[in-house]
């Protein structure tokens, strides 16, 4: 399990029992539960896509339309594609920023 080092700012990867522990003494925090923490952890230490916290970055229209333009560089695709664009739609800000982004008038 992948958990985040509030005080650090550093991530680990942990066995899930030891995680648990990490997690309930409140010094750390699950990554994949959380759609800042997955997607700071998908851009700065993968460097790519991570399906695990696609589930969750998917359900916030902030988060959901970041991730669509600096880690997938494009409009969503997958298995979560439906929720993300939905959250995305719910605000009509990131609505526009992403129509944008889906026409490829959106600068990287």
């Amino acid at each position: 399990m992948i958990v985040y080092d509030q005080k650090t700012r550093e991530y680990a990867d942990v066995p899930d029992k030891q995680a648990m522990i990490m997690i309930l003494s409140g010094k750390y925090a699950q990554v994949a539960t959380t759609p800042d923490l997955s997607f700071w952890y998908s851009y700065d230490v993968i460097k790519g896509r991570w399906l695990p916290g696609e589930a969750v970055i998917s359900r916030d229209s902030y988060w959901a339309y970041l991730y669509a333009v600096d880690i997938i560089r494009g409009p969503w695709d997958g298995s979560h594609k439906t929720q993300a664009e939905a959250a995305i739609s719910s605000s009509l800000f990131w609505s526009k920023q992403y129509k944008k982004l889906k026409e490829k008038r959106c600068h990287f």
